[in-house]
């Protein structure tokens, strides 16, 4: 027996040294293959690895193009790449994680692992749920518990968090309690399943985070407890007009803010009482009011509120009319500097209310008009206004200081005013004339492309290449399908062959 035990214990040793001599080997071979960390510091090697990662989402990004897994992928590939990837903590600090999922005990070894190795920078986070999803299910679940428990341990580094859970889920992300907040930026987008409650409280108890960034969904403007007078950015979808007047009062150092899905509330529905004197916004820069429950809704805040420094306004109507008068109004009111409007997928009341829209808005630099594609409305009577008055005249001054246009057509389309938008060619250097460079007139033939082409008549054509000629930015065309067309017009009357040549005279 003594001896079998003796045989057995130099096996070991043998076996033992057989491993190391083999690891060696390997370690050897893998320095053959990888000149990079043997011919180069740790730190510059460290450097690299952190460029192969996607790039860490700004403020404005969704978070679809986190990082998941490429940090542990480079620490597959040999044992000297895993020993500087795993001592680099900012190959660490975004973590990406669907806490619905079936191997969420296997992920929680994982997310600790990540954790631990982040040291302790600040944290981008990411968690969701797979659509569908069982709410009840993922309530109970100590395994869905246990992970979030995990990311609590963590708040005092939560940097940018964005939460794509259910409801009842998001109050469970509640941090610690017993430390700080560098929150900069915060995502709440709850997904909705049958049988989930709409509402939600973000709290993190006497924690009161103060972002920058704040985007959410469908929360009443109540139940997220932030301390908002630091936030310069907003998205806010599926409010009432109350909480965004609210919103407004909280966020003085708000610069861009954009309401979706927002709608008048009924009486005595009020989440907050309806400002009876204007709400004057002095940081805000750029304001974006899109699907609206109705033109109601628009009119409600423009009638309340006065931004004298926005530079950027854009209103997407989903097929309902633009409420001129109350931009009018508003824009008298609010005497500010605008530079940048678009109008999109609107109708409009007739053809002159445009014009009446943008006789306040002298100081336009750009200007995007997509009427909704059903919209009865010819732009005939503001082209030929803008022709009119190419040159500023002291009794006519209509957007001296335009310098880009975008119109979308979705009815036909008068093309002998277009090249006039340029006004005359031999007055480009004349000091009165409106600065317009770029004028951009994009077609749409919907989805199935069975429209035919609105090809340019051919006495049009030269005009229009004349302003080419000339250096201007004209554009024209198809731009779903990438279509040119005043080339495909020219194709089409025989002005130039398929090879973009005149014609042979032969």
């Amino acid at each position: 027996m003594k001896l079998l035990a003796s045989q057995i214990l130099e096996a070991k040793r043998t076996l033992g040294d057989l491993i190391r001599q083999h690891q060696d080997l390997k370690t050897q071979k893998n320095r053959i293959h990888d000149p990079i960390t043997s011919r180069m510091p740790p730190e510059v090697v460290s450097s690299i690895f952190e460029f192969c990662l996607p790039p860490t989402p700004c403020d404005s990004d969704c978070f679809h193009t986190l990082s998941k897994g490429e940090p542990l992928k480079l620490g597959a590939v040999c044992r000297a790449w895993r020993e500087i990837a795993w001592s680099t903590p900012r190959l660490w600090t975004v973590i990406s994680v669907c806490i619905s999922a079936p191997n969420l005990p296997a992920r929680y070894d994982i997310a600790r692992g990540w954790l631990v190795r982040s040291g302790g920078l600040p944290l981008t986070i990411h968690i969701f749920t797979s659509v569908p999803c069982n709410t009840d299910d993922l309530l109970t679940s100590q395994d869905t518990l246990h992970f979030i428990k995990l990311i609590n341990q963590h708040s005092s580094r939560w940097h940018r968090l964005n939460l794509s859970v259910p409801f009842p889920l998001v109050s469970e992300f509640c941090g610690d309690s017993s430390s700080g907040s560098i929150i900069r930026t915060l995502q709440l987008h709850p997904k909705y399943t049958r049988g989930t409650p709409y509402g939600g409280q973000f709290s993190m108890g006497n924690v009161k985070p103060r972002p920058t960034n704040v985007s959410l969904s469908s929360h009443r403007l109540k139940a997220v407890n932030i301390e908002w007078n630091n936030v310069t950015q907003t998205t806010l979808r599926d409010l009432q007009v109350d909480e965004c007047f609210e919103l407004l009062r909280r966020a003085p150092k708000l610069r861009n803010c954009e309401f979706v899905d927002f709608s008048t509330c009924r009486t005595g529905q009020e989440q907050f009482p309806i400002p009876e004197n204007i709400i004057v916004h002095h940081q805000l820069r750029s304001l974006s009011l899109d699907f609206p429950a109705d033109s109601g809704a628009v009119s409600s805040i423009c009638e309340k509120v006065s931004f004298p420094a926005l530079l950027r306004l854009a209103c997407t109507m989903e097929d309902e009319f633009f409420p001129v008068q109350s931009f009018v109004s508003f824009l008298k009111r609010s005497p500010c500097p605008l530079e940048k409007l678009f109008i999109m997928d609107t109708h409009f009341d007739n053809d002159g209310t445009v014009i009446d829209l943008l006789q306040v808005t002298p100081s336009l630099v750009r200007l995007d008009l997509l009427p909704h594609r059903s919209a009865d409305y010819s732009p005939d009577r503001l082209f030929e206004r803008l022709a009119r008055t190419s040159i500023a005249k002291d009794d006519d001054i209509f957007l001296p200081k335009l310098r880009f246009f975008r119109y979308h057509v979705e009815e036909n389309i008068s093309w002998d005013l277009i090249p006039g938008i340029f006004g005359s060619l031999r007055e480009l250097d004349n000091p009165r004339r409106r600065p317009l460079e770029s004028v951009w007139i994009h077609l749409d033939r919907g989805a199935d492309d069975e429209e035919p082409l609105r090809y340019i008549d051919k006495v049009t054509l030269p005009r229009l290449l004349s302003v080419l000629e000339a250096g201007l930015d004209l554009d024209v065309g198809y731009p779903t399908e990438e279509l040119d067309l005043i080339v495909a017009s020219m194709k089409f009357h025989s002005m130039i062959d398929d090879k973009g040549q005149p014609p042979s005279e032969d």
